[in-house]
């Protein structure tokens, strides 16, 4: 994969993006019982009662199993006959009360890696394996903004960004009523509004952002590829191009508004001791990250970190004093802030090696402040609302990406086309494979 990248420097991509995760999700329990369906052997072992049973060793000169003997099959006389199958009764699927009780059966809880339900394409493809009719399939209902994505080679990057940008209420609801009045454009902000309306409209658990990364291509070539790339450097091209091509049509606030971040940046000359001041504006903080420590790093530390007032690597030229000297710059958050952040934990230094900086950061997922000051509301504090996850190394590595789905105030675990409903918050905090965080003001979030 390719790690974050800093200005003027070539983003770096990985050989593999089928890096095999942490654990690997089971597909769901079987159809219920009512169903007479049995994932082994496909006889349902609840009726075998009725027809007398026998050790396996005793059929056909077959011997039992040598850690089971004792295995209980069928009693069945081979000599006079051919053996006939068990004749099963399947239920009618155009009853409407077994339709609704296959439907219950499908949602109901399992066990998986992160203790919730497992993911509910994982059980559309297993409902899908077992021939059921297509009157139950499309009576399925799924969770509206709640949509797997299609790896389309290499593409874990992509869907680990989309699917951060997926949670952020403002940004889904602009582009799920985004309509499109002209036929020549703008086909970018027309793909991303179909691909937002599709992961909506709670008719699919999978889509897929082909047209999303084509379109996105015309601005930046880098990812017309089949290449591992940056979920950071996917999403800043992304709102990038989005913003060009909605300014024309005055609905650039919906970006500026929302994700710009106003500093001021202040450079002090070492000949004349003055100071000059400039403000700037970025859509994102790049935070650097400490390395060989053992103890987690607060996310405070490094905002504080940030602001702190550092010598110049080079030289600089003063305007006052007209010399070539050094200095010392200082930047500074603004207020006020706007209702995103979008975080970026650079865990990639570029100085020449392939490392990938691990430190532990201790980012909070409800109440934080990033002005750092004591007794603030609502107005100033952030809740994480996405998290996108790298693991693996610079040169080989997985993107997946947790999300919190406002209306049902519920985080998601997404990975590629599979995801699953996360009950335990721990599992996603102060964790090393941490990249790309997302907070919005919790006013926002109401």
């Amino acid at each position: 994969m390719s790690s974050g990248s800093e200005k003027g420097k070539p983003v770096q991509h990985s050989k593999n993006d089928n890096a095999t995760p942490e654990t690997t999700q089971p597909y769901g329990r079987s159809i219920s019982e009512g169903y007479h369906h049995s994932t082994d052997n496909k006889i349902n072992r609840s009726q075998l009662a009725q027809y007398g049973t026998t050790k396996s060793s005793d059929i056909g000169g077959i011997k039992g199993s040598t850690t089971n003997p004792t295995i209980q099959v069928l009693s069945i006389d081979r000599s006079t006959k051919p053996a006939q199958r068990v004749s099963i009764e399947i239920l009618p699927v155009d009853n409407r009360r077994d339709q609704k009780n296959l439907l219950i059966d499908l949602r109901s809880t399992n066990t998986s890696q992160y203790g919730a339900t497992n993911s509910l394409a994982m059980k559309e493809d297993k409902y899908r394996k077992q021939n059921y009719s297509s009157i139950v399939e499309k009576q399925l209902l799924y969770t509206k903004g709640v949509c797997g994505l299609k790896n389309i080679g290499n593409s874990c990057y992509m869907n680990s960004a989309l699917q951060c940008l997926n949670s952020i209420p403002v940004f889904a609801n602009f582009f799920q009523n985004y309509a499109n009045y002209e036929d020549n454009g703008p086909y970018l902000v027309q793909a991303y509004s179909n691909l937002i309306k599709a992961m909506w409209s709670g008719d699919n658990t999978c889509a897929a952002a082909h047209d999303v990364k084509k379109e996105l291509c015309r601005y930046t070539p880098t990812f017309s590829d089949c290449a591992q790339h940056d979920a950071h450097e996917f999403i800043i091209s992304l709102i990038d191009a989005l913003y060009d091509e909605l300014v024309n049509r005055s609905l650039s606030p919906i970006v500026t508004d929302h994700l710009n971040i106003n500093m001021k940046s202040t450079v002090k000359c070492h000949t004349c001791n003055v100071s000059q001041t400039g403000d700037e504006s970025t859509k994102f903080l790049s935070l650097p990250l400490p390395s060989h420590t053992k103890e987690p790093i607060t996310l405070s530390s490094l905002l504080d970190s940030f602001e702190k007032a550092e010598d110049l690597d080079g030289e600089m030229y003063c305007d006052i004093c007209h010399t070539i000297t050094k200095g010392q710059q200082q930047t500074t958050l603004c207020a006020p802030l706007p209702p995103v952040i979008i975080v970026q934990l650079k865990r990639f230094p570029f100085n020449g090696t392939n490392r990938k900086v691990d430190t532990l950061i201790d980012y909070p997922y409800i109440d934080f402040d990033f002005e750092r000051q004591e007794h603030r509301d609502d107005e100033h504090l952030y809740n994480l609302i996405a998290i996108s996850m790298h693991s693996g190394s610079l040169d080989f590595g997985h993107y997946t990406a947790f999300a919190w789905h406002n209306p049902t105030h519920r985080w998601y675990y997404f990975n590629d086309r599979n995801y699953e409903s996360i009950d335990d918050v721990s599992k996603f905090l102060l964790k090393r494979e941490a990249y790309l965080l997302i907070y919005a003001k919790k006013n926002v979030l109401k």
